[in-house]
Protein backbone atom coordinates (compact mmCIF):
# COMPACT_ATOMS: atom_id res chain seq x y z
CA UNK A 1 0.00 0.00 0.00
CA UNK A 2 1.19 3.56 -0.76
CA UNK A 3 3.37 2.69 -3.10
CA UNK A 4 2.65 3.72 -7.13
CA UNK A 5 2.22 1.62 -10.21
CA UNK A 6 5.26 2.08 -11.54
CA UNK A 7 7.27 1.06 -8.44
CA UNK A 8 5.40 -2.65 -8.41
CA UNK A 9 4.84 -3.42 -12.25
CA UNK A 10 7.06 -3.33 -15.22
CA UNK A 11 7.47 0.00 -16.78
CA UNK A 12 5.29 -1.30 -20.10
CA UNK A 13 2.83 -2.68 -18.05
CA UNK A 14 2.31 0.44 -15.63
CA UNK A 15 1.89 2.88 -18.95
CA UNK A 16 -0.79 0.65 -20.14
CA UNK A 17 -2.28 1.15 -16.53
CA UNK A 18 -1.82 4.63 -16.17
CA UNK A 19 -2.88 4.72 -19.97
CA UNK A 20 -6.22 3.16 -19.11
CA UNK A 21 -7.01 4.60 -15.65
CA UNK A 22 -6.90 8.45 -17.56
CA UNK A 23 -9.19 6.73 -20.44
CA UNK A 24 -11.39 5.48 -17.72
CA UNK A 25 -12.00 8.84 -15.73
CA UNK A 26 -12.09 10.45 -19.14
CA UNK A 27 -15.01 8.50 -20.82
CA UNK A 28 -16.91 7.41 -17.44
CA UNK A 29 -16.45 4.34 -19.26
CA UNK A 30 -14.97 0.87 -17.90
CA UNK A 31 -11.83 -0.02 -19.50
CA UNK A 32 -9.78 -3.31 -19.95
CA UNK A 33 -6.71 -5.24 -20.70
CA UNK A 34 -4.45 -7.98 -20.95
CA UNK A 35 -0.95 -8.40 -19.69
CA UNK A 36 1.65 -11.46 -18.86
CA UNK A 37 3.91 -11.85 -15.94
CA UNK A 38 6.74 -14.40 -15.84
CA UNK A 39 6.76 -16.86 -13.09
CA UNK A 40 9.53 -18.77 -12.60
CA UNK A 41 9.82 -21.00 -16.13
CA UNK A 42 6.06 -20.48 -16.97
CA UNK A 43 4.02 -17.25 -17.85
CA UNK A 44 0.65 -16.03 -16.49
CA UNK A 45 -2.14 -14.06 -18.20
CA UNK A 46 -3.96 -11.69 -16.59
CA UNK A 47 -6.75 -9.46 -17.16
CA UNK A 48 -6.74 -5.55 -15.93
CA UNK A 49 -10.28 -3.90 -15.84
CA UNK A 50 -11.22 -1.03 -14.06
CA UNK A 51 -14.65 0.72 -13.31
CA UNK A 52 -15.70 4.22 -12.85
CA UNK A 53 -16.84 5.34 -9.64
CA UNK A 54 -16.57 9.45 -9.66
CA UNK A 55 -14.04 11.71 -11.03
CA UNK A 56 -11.06 10.89 -7.77
CA UNK A 57 -12.10 7.41 -7.91
CA UNK A 58 -11.92 4.03 -9.74
CA UNK A 59 -12.20 0.28 -8.74
CA UNK A 60 -9.43 -1.86 -10.35
CA UNK A 61 -10.22 -5.73 -10.73
CA UNK A 62 -7.38 -7.93 -11.97
CA UNK A 63 -7.63 -11.83 -12.48
CA UNK A 64 -5.96 -14.90 -13.31
CA UNK A 65 -6.74 -15.84 -16.58
CA UNK A 66 -4.26 -18.25 -17.57
CA UNK A 67 -6.32 -21.62 -17.77
CA UNK A 68 -8.50 -19.71 -20.66
CA UNK A 69 -5.71 -18.16 -22.45
CA UNK A 70 -3.95 -21.73 -22.98
CA UNK A 71 -7.41 -23.11 -23.57
CA UNK A 72 -7.84 -20.31 -26.19
CA UNK A 73 -4.14 -20.86 -27.40
CA UNK A 74 -4.77 -24.98 -28.06
CA UNK A 75 -7.94 -24.20 -29.48
CA UNK A 76 -6.30 -21.80 -32.15
CA UNK A 77 -3.48 -24.72 -32.80
CA UNK A 78 -6.18 -27.27 -33.59
CA UNK A 79 -8.24 -24.97 -35.73
CA UNK A 80 -5.14 -24.01 -37.84
CA UNK A 81 -3.90 -27.96 -37.96
CA UNK A 82 -7.96 -28.38 -39.18
CA UNK A 83 -7.27 -25.84 -41.76
CA UNK A 84 -4.54 -27.21 -43.05
CA UNK A 85 -6.06 -31.12 -43.20
CA UNK A 86 -9.23 -29.45 -44.57
CA UNK A 87 -7.42 -27.81 -47.46
CA UNK A 88 -4.68 -29.34 -47.90
CA UNK A 89 -6.38 -32.80 -47.96
CA UNK A 90 -6.28 -34.80 -51.16
CA UNK A 91 -10.26 -35.97 -50.24
CA UNK A 92 -12.53 -33.08 -51.59
CA UNK A 93 -14.24 -31.74 -48.82
CA UNK A 94 -17.39 -29.47 -49.10
CA UNK A 95 -19.55 -28.14 -46.57
CA UNK A 96 -23.06 -26.94 -46.93
CA UNK A 97 -25.35 -25.26 -44.94
CA UNK A 98 -29.46 -26.59 -43.52
CA UNK A 99 -30.63 -26.12 -46.93
CA UNK A 100 -28.34 -27.64 -49.11
CA UNK A 101 -26.18 -24.16 -50.09
CA UNK A 102 -22.67 -24.62 -50.57
CA UNK A 103 -20.82 -23.00 -47.89
CA UNK A 104 -17.28 -23.73 -48.32
CA UNK A 105 -15.02 -25.95 -50.57
CA UNK A 106 -11.39 -27.24 -50.27
CA UNK A 107 -9.11 -27.19 -53.04
CA UNK A 108 -9.20 -30.94 -53.66
CA UNK A 109 -12.90 -31.00 -54.40
CA UNK A 110 -12.13 -27.33 -56.61
CA UNK A 111 -9.78 -29.26 -58.81
CA UNK A 112 -11.68 -32.70 -59.06
CA UNK A 113 -14.87 -30.44 -60.68
CA UNK A 114 -13.16 -27.79 -62.75
CA UNK A 115 -14.17 -25.10 -60.93
CA UNK A 116 -11.68 -21.98 -60.02
CA UNK A 117 -13.40 -20.93 -56.68
CA UNK A 118 -15.89 -20.99 -55.02
CA UNK A 119 -18.07 -18.51 -56.21
CA UNK A 120 -18.48 -20.40 -59.33
CA UNK A 121 -20.71 -22.79 -57.46
CA UNK A 122 -22.16 -20.18 -54.66
CA UNK A 123 -26.14 -21.24 -56.43
CA UNK A 124 -24.77 -25.01 -56.56
CA UNK A 125 -28.03 -27.15 -54.62
CA UNK A 126 -26.55 -30.05 -53.24
CA UNK A 127 -30.63 -31.20 -52.42
CA UNK A 128 -31.36 -31.26 -56.02
CA UNK A 129 -27.68 -32.84 -57.22
CA UNK A 130 -28.73 -34.46 -60.35
CA UNK A 131 -25.68 -36.09 -60.21
CA UNK A 132 -26.52 -37.91 -57.08
CA UNK A 133 -28.87 -41.49 -57.43
CA UNK A 134 -32.17 -41.00 -56.52
CA UNK A 135 -32.50 -43.42 -54.30
CA UNK A 136 -29.36 -41.78 -52.45
CA UNK A 137 -31.24 -38.18 -52.58
CA UNK A 138 -34.18 -39.85 -50.94
CA UNK A 139 -32.39 -40.97 -47.66
CA UNK A 140 -30.40 -37.72 -47.41
CA UNK A 141 -33.29 -35.85 -47.71
CA UNK A 142 -34.73 -38.06 -45.12
CA UNK A 143 -31.24 -37.09 -42.84
CA UNK A 144 -29.01 -40.52 -43.59
CA UNK A 145 -25.71 -40.54 -44.26
CA UNK A 146 -25.40 -41.85 -47.67
CA UNK A 147 -22.31 -43.34 -49.12
CA UNK A 148 -22.28 -44.15 -52.83
CA UNK A 149 -20.26 -44.55 -55.90
CA UNK A 150 -21.54 -43.08 -59.17
CA UNK A 151 -20.47 -41.94 -62.23
CA UNK A 152 -20.27 -37.98 -62.08
CA UNK A 153 -21.28 -36.47 -65.84
CA UNK A 154 -20.14 -32.76 -66.65
CA UNK A 155 -21.75 -32.17 -69.49
CA UNK A 156 -24.90 -33.08 -67.70
CA UNK A 157 -23.69 -30.18 -65.16
CA UNK A 158 -23.11 -28.15 -68.38
CA UNK A 159 -26.54 -28.63 -70.11
CA UNK A 160 -28.38 -28.06 -67.01
CA UNK A 161 -25.82 -24.62 -66.59
CA UNK A 162 -25.29 -25.81 -62.64
CA UNK A 163 -21.93 -23.84 -62.65
CA UNK A 164 -19.00 -23.62 -64.73
CA UNK A 165 -16.51 -26.16 -65.39
CA UNK A 166 -13.44 -26.66 -67.06
CA UNK A 167 -13.94 -30.49 -67.77
CA UNK A 168 -16.24 -32.36 -69.91
CA UNK A 169 -17.21 -36.14 -70.02
CA UNK A 170 -17.27 -38.05 -67.32
CA UNK A 171 -15.36 -39.59 -64.01
CA UNK A 172 -16.40 -42.21 -61.39
CA UNK A 173 -16.39 -40.77 -57.94
CA UNK A 174 -16.66 -41.99 -54.10
CA UNK A 175 -18.71 -39.78 -51.97
CA UNK A 176 -19.70 -39.35 -48.29
CA UNK A 177 -22.28 -37.34 -47.40
CA UNK A 178 -23.21 -36.86 -43.50
CA UNK A 179 -25.92 -34.21 -41.99
CA UNK A 180 -24.96 -32.35 -38.78
CA UNK A 181 -26.73 -32.25 -36.05
CA UNK A 182 -27.32 -29.54 -33.91
CA UNK A 183 -28.80 -31.89 -31.17
CA UNK A 184 -29.74 -35.69 -31.28
CA UNK A 185 -30.94 -36.41 -34.73
CA UNK A 186 -33.82 -33.34 -34.73
CA UNK A 187 -32.31 -30.80 -36.44
CA UNK A 188 -29.56 -30.63 -39.31
CA UNK A 189 -27.60 -27.94 -39.06
CA UNK A 190 -25.17 -28.52 -42.03
CA UNK A 191 -23.58 -31.10 -44.42
CA UNK A 192 -20.24 -32.40 -44.78
CA UNK A 193 -19.75 -33.56 -48.12
CA UNK A 194 -16.30 -35.97 -48.93
CA UNK A 195 -15.31 -36.84 -52.62
CA UNK A 196 -12.60 -39.11 -53.90
CA UNK A 197 -11.86 -38.92 -57.85
CA UNK A 198 -11.54 -42.99 -58.07
CA UNK A 199 -11.89 -43.06 -62.20
CA UNK A 200 -8.00 -44.22 -62.45
CA UNK A 201 -8.90 -47.05 -59.44
CA UNK A 202 -12.06 -47.85 -61.63
CA UNK A 203 -9.81 -48.13 -65.04
CA UNK A 204 -7.69 -50.31 -63.05
CA UNK A 205 -10.11 -52.52 -61.77
CA UNK A 206 -11.64 -52.75 -65.11
CA UNK A 207 -8.28 -53.76 -67.10
CA UNK A 208 -7.99 -56.64 -65.01
CA UNK A 209 -11.22 -57.30 -65.44
CA UNK A 210 -10.60 -57.23 -68.57
CA UNK A 211 -7.32 -59.69 -68.56
CA UNK A 212 -9.24 -62.10 -66.42
CA UNK A 213 -11.89 -62.63 -69.13
CA UNK A 214 -8.97 -62.98 -71.78
CA UNK A 215 -7.06 -65.19 -69.84
CA UNK A 216 -10.18 -67.34 -69.00
CA UNK A 217 -11.52 -67.36 -72.62
CA UNK A 218 -8.34 -68.25 -74.29
CA UNK A 219 -7.77 -70.59 -71.57
CA UNK A 220 -11.18 -72.32 -72.94
CA UNK A 221 -9.36 -72.38 -76.35
CA UNK A 222 -6.53 -74.26 -75.51
CA UNK A 223 -9.18 -76.94 -73.86
CA UNK A 224 -10.63 -77.41 -76.52
CA UNK A 225 -7.59 -78.07 -78.78
CA UNK A 226 -6.84 -80.37 -76.43
CA UNK A 227 -10.24 -81.90 -75.53
CA UNK A 228 -11.18 -82.13 -79.34
CA UNK A 229 -10.16 -84.30 -82.44
CA UNK A 230 -12.90 -83.25 -84.70
CA UNK A 231 -11.60 -80.04 -85.79
CA UNK A 232 -15.78 -78.75 -86.24
CA UNK A 233 -15.99 -79.50 -82.95
CA UNK A 234 -13.15 -77.40 -81.97
CA UNK A 235 -13.01 -74.82 -83.78
CA UNK A 236 -16.69 -73.96 -83.08
CA UNK A 237 -15.62 -74.10 -79.53
CA UNK A 238 -12.73 -71.73 -79.98
CA UNK A 239 -15.16 -69.58 -82.21
CA UNK A 240 -17.66 -69.05 -79.41
CA UNK A 241 -15.20 -68.36 -76.76
CA UNK A 242 -13.51 -65.65 -79.29
CA UNK A 243 -16.99 -64.31 -79.74
CA UNK A 244 -17.77 -64.11 -76.47
CA UNK A 245 -14.61 -62.03 -75.04
CA UNK A 246 -15.17 -59.36 -78.11
CA UNK A 247 -18.59 -58.97 -78.04
CA UNK A 248 -18.95 -60.20 -81.69
CA UNK A 249 -22.54 -61.67 -82.41
CA UNK A 250 -22.04 -62.95 -86.10
CA UNK A 251 -19.47 -64.97 -87.77
CA UNK A 252 -18.00 -68.14 -89.33
CA UNK A 253 -14.78 -70.34 -90.15
CA UNK A 254 -14.04 -71.77 -93.32
CA UNK A 255 -11.24 -73.66 -95.04
CA UNK A 256 -10.03 -73.16 -98.30
CA UNK A 257 -10.41 -75.53 -101.37
CA UNK A 258 -7.65 -76.80 -102.59
CA UNK A 259 -7.45 -75.11 -105.66
CA UNK A 260 -7.38 -71.98 -102.80
CA UNK A 261 -10.68 -70.36 -104.96
CA UNK A 262 -13.21 -70.79 -102.31
CA UNK A 263 -14.06 -71.00 -99.01
CA UNK A 264 -15.69 -74.17 -97.00
CA UNK A 265 -17.63 -73.49 -94.46
CA UNK A 266 -17.22 -74.99 -91.33
CA UNK A 267 -19.07 -73.20 -88.44
CA UNK A 268 -21.20 -70.44 -89.28
CA UNK A 269 -23.67 -67.97 -86.53
CA UNK A 270 -25.37 -65.40 -87.90
CA UNK A 271 -26.10 -63.88 -84.47
CA UNK A 272 -29.81 -63.62 -84.61
CA UNK A 273 -29.39 -61.82 -87.94
CA UNK A 274 -31.56 -62.35 -90.78
CA UNK A 275 -29.13 -64.38 -93.47
CA UNK A 276 -31.14 -65.90 -96.66
CA UNK A 277 -28.35 -66.87 -98.46
CA UNK A 278 -27.48 -70.63 -98.72
CA UNK A 279 -24.11 -71.42 -96.97
CA UNK A 280 -23.79 -74.56 -98.79
CA UNK A 281 -22.86 -72.44 -102.19
CA UNK A 282 -19.50 -71.51 -103.52
CA UNK A 283 -17.64 -68.79 -101.34
CA UNK A 284 -15.19 -67.50 -103.83
CA UNK A 285 -12.51 -65.64 -102.67
CA UNK A 286 -12.72 -62.14 -103.74
CA UNK A 287 -12.72 -58.48 -101.81
CA UNK A 288 -11.56 -58.02 -98.24
CA UNK A 289 -11.14 -62.09 -97.97
CA UNK A 290 -8.75 -62.15 -100.77
CA UNK A 291 -6.48 -58.78 -99.20
CA UNK A 292 -6.27 -60.74 -95.97
CA UNK A 293 -4.74 -64.46 -97.70
CA UNK A 294 -2.48 -62.38 -99.74
CA UNK A 295 -1.14 -60.46 -97.08
CA UNK A 296 -1.46 -63.40 -94.30
CA UNK A 297 -2.37 -61.27 -92.08
CA UNK A 298 -5.49 -60.12 -89.93
CA UNK A 299 -7.66 -57.07 -91.41
CA UNK A 300 -10.51 -55.39 -90.08
CA UNK A 301 -12.94 -52.50 -91.01
CA UNK A 302 -15.68 -50.32 -88.89
CA UNK A 303 -17.33 -49.29 -91.72
CA UNK A 304 -17.92 -51.71 -94.03
CA UNK A 305 -21.05 -50.41 -95.79
CA UNK A 306 -19.18 -47.50 -97.25
CA UNK A 307 -16.34 -49.72 -98.78
CA UNK A 308 -17.02 -51.18 -102.26
CA UNK A 309 -16.16 -54.58 -100.80
CA UNK A 310 -20.09 -54.60 -100.06
CA UNK A 311 -21.02 -54.71 -103.82
CA UNK A 312 -19.55 -58.56 -104.09
CA UNK A 313 -22.11 -59.83 -101.35
CA UNK A 314 -25.00 -61.75 -102.70
CA UNK A 315 -28.71 -60.85 -101.86
CA UNK A 316 -30.02 -61.50 -98.91
CA UNK A 317 -26.63 -61.49 -96.99
CA UNK A 318 -26.52 -60.03 -93.59
CA UNK A 319 -25.87 -56.63 -93.11
CA UNK A 320 -22.69 -56.03 -92.33
CA UNK A 321 -21.17 -52.37 -90.30
CA UNK A 322 -18.02 -53.95 -88.71
CA UNK A 323 -15.76 -56.61 -90.07
CA UNK A 324 -13.06 -58.35 -89.07
CA UNK A 325 -11.40 -61.42 -90.67
CA UNK A 326 -8.58 -63.53 -89.18
CA UNK A 327 -5.82 -65.77 -91.57
CA UNK A 328 -5.78 -68.86 -90.11
CA UNK A 329 -1.92 -70.16 -91.42
CA UNK A 330 -0.18 -73.33 -91.26
CA UNK A 331 3.34 -73.57 -92.03
CA UNK A 332 3.13 -70.12 -93.50
CA UNK A 333 0.09 -71.33 -95.98
CA UNK A 334 -2.86 -69.92 -95.18
CA UNK A 335 -5.56 -72.39 -95.01
CA UNK A 336 -8.62 -70.89 -93.98
CA UNK A 337 -10.12 -67.78 -92.27
CA UNK A 338 -12.28 -67.19 -89.23
CA UNK A 339 -14.59 -63.89 -89.71
CA UNK A 340 -16.33 -61.59 -87.07
CA UNK A 341 -18.81 -59.06 -87.87
CA UNK A 342 -21.10 -56.07 -86.78
CA UNK A 343 -19.50 -55.47 -82.79
CA UNK A 344 -21.14 -52.85 -81.84
CA UNK A 345 -18.97 -50.03 -81.43
CA UNK A 346 -16.56 -51.66 -83.85
CA UNK A 347 -13.29 -53.62 -83.46
CA UNK A 348 -10.28 -52.06 -82.77
CA UNK A 349 -6.03 -53.11 -82.80
CA UNK A 350 -6.09 -55.09 -79.43
CA UNK A 351 -9.06 -57.11 -80.73
CA UNK A 352 -7.07 -58.27 -83.65
CA UNK A 353 -4.53 -59.07 -81.21
CA UNK A 354 -6.73 -61.38 -79.47
CA UNK A 355 -8.42 -62.98 -81.99
CA UNK A 356 -5.22 -63.30 -83.63
CA UNK A 357 -4.59 -65.49 -80.70
CA UNK A 358 -8.03 -67.43 -81.25
CA UNK A 359 -6.77 -67.87 -84.97
CA UNK A 360 -3.59 -69.46 -83.80
CA UNK A 361 -5.35 -72.14 -81.59
CA UNK A 362 -7.30 -73.29 -84.77
CA UNK A 363 -5.07 -73.00 -86.76
CA UNK A 364 -3.34 -75.80 -84.36
CA UNK A 365 -6.72 -77.73 -84.08
CA UNK A 366 -7.18 -77.78 -87.61
CA UNK A 367 -2.98 -79.31 -87.91
CA UNK A 368 -3.70 -81.76 -85.29
CA UNK A 369 -6.88 -82.56 -87.40
CA UNK A 370 -5.09 -83.15 -90.75
CA UNK A 371 -1.86 -85.03 -88.60
CA UNK A 372 -4.90 -87.42 -87.31
CA UNK A 373 -5.95 -87.76 -90.48
CA UNK A 374 -2.94 -88.13 -92.21
CA UNK A 375 -1.98 -90.90 -89.75
CA UNK A 376 -5.11 -92.93 -89.87
CA UNK A 377 -4.82 -92.87 -93.70
CA UNK A 378 -1.61 -94.40 -93.13
CA UNK A 379 -2.35 -96.96 -90.49
CA UNK A 380 -5.38 -97.58 -93.18
CA UNK A 381 -2.71 -98.14 -96.22
CA UNK A 382 -0.46 -100.24 -94.02
CA UNK A 383 -2.90 -102.47 -92.93
CA UNK A 384 -4.21 -103.10 -96.75
CA UNK A 385 -0.45 -103.78 -97.66
CA UNK A 386 -0.59 -106.16 -94.85
CA UNK A 387 -3.65 -107.59 -95.67
CA UNK A 388 -2.28 -107.95 -99.05
CA UNK A 389 0.98 -109.54 -98.31
CA UNK A 390 -1.20 -111.94 -95.92
CA UNK A 391 -3.37 -112.87 -98.74
CA UNK A 392 -0.55 -113.26 -101.59
CA UNK A 393 1.65 -115.48 -98.99
CA UNK A 394 -1.81 -117.52 -98.45
CA UNK A 395 -1.94 -117.80 -102.63
CA UNK A 396 1.70 -118.83 -102.91
CA UNK A 397 1.31 -121.15 -100.20
CA UNK A 398 -1.17 -122.96 -101.89
CA UNK A 399 0.35 -122.87 -105.05
CA UNK A 400 3.58 -124.83 -103.60
CA UNK A 401 0.91 -127.28 -102.17
CA UNK A 402 -0.47 -127.73 -105.51
CA UNK A 403 3.06 -128.23 -107.21
CA UNK A 404 4.23 -130.65 -104.33
CA UNK A 405 1.28 -133.19 -104.73
CA UNK A 406 1.18 -133.07 -108.54
CA UNK A 407 5.28 -133.93 -108.32
CA UNK A 408 4.31 -136.63 -106.47
CA UNK A 409 1.72 -138.32 -108.45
Amino acid sequence: LGRKIEDIMPKDIAELQMSAIKETITTQQTQSFEFTLPLGEITIFYEYRMVYLNTNRIAAYVRDITERKLLEQNLKKSEERFKTIYYDSPIGIELYDHSGKVVDLNKSCLNIFGVSSIDAVKDFDLLNDPNIPPDQLVKLKEGETVKFESIFDFDLVKSLTLYETIKSGQIYIDVLITPIYIDEHETISSYLVQVQDITEKKKADEEIQKRNREHTALLEASKAVLKNNDFAASSKAIFNACTKLLGAPAGYIALLTPDKEENQIIFLNAGGYTCTVDSELPMPIRGMRSEVIKSKKALYTNNFQETSWTQLLPNGHVDLESVMFIPLIIDNNVQGLMGMANKPGGFTDNDVNLASAFGEFVSIALQNSQTLESLEKSEQRYRNLSNKLEQNVIERTNELKESEEKYRI
